[in-house]
């Protein structure tokens, strides 16, 4: 084969790969976990919970919802409407510390 040939394969190839990389990265989501096995070791990681909501923290541009499962709470930072006390929802999102509290910067809300 010309080297020619060989570059254009390697190409289509790597630019395949990088497309499929993306989809996957976009489509799966974590594994469903207790909030009480979410620990420091897991800052900047996403993770899935699902619990019913306590408490509803209305601030200006965000809203702080206490999400509580069969072992413990958390709390919940998102940009959202239409959430109620004791709704049933499960959340994906990023672990983050504020004030030595863990706490999860939510990027997806399902209402259950």
């Amino acid at each position: 084969m010309k080297q020619e040939t060989l570059f254009k394969i390697s190409l289509i190839i790597s630019v395949a790969g990088i497309f499929l990389l993306l989809l996957l990265a976009n489509f799966l989501e974590p594994k469903l976990i207790s909030i009480q096995n979410i620990t420091i070791k897991m800052l900047n990681e996403k993770v899935k919970i699902q619990g019913s909501v306590l408490n509803i923290e209305d601030k200006e541009t965000f809203k702080i919802l206490t999400i509580k499962d069969d072992s413990s709470s958390i709390e919940v930072l998102c940009e959202c409407k239409n959430i109620s006390s004791n709704q049933n929802m499960e959340i994906i999102g990023k672990v983050q510390e504020y004030e030595k509290t863990l706490q999860l910067q939510a990027d997806k809300i399902i209402k259950k």
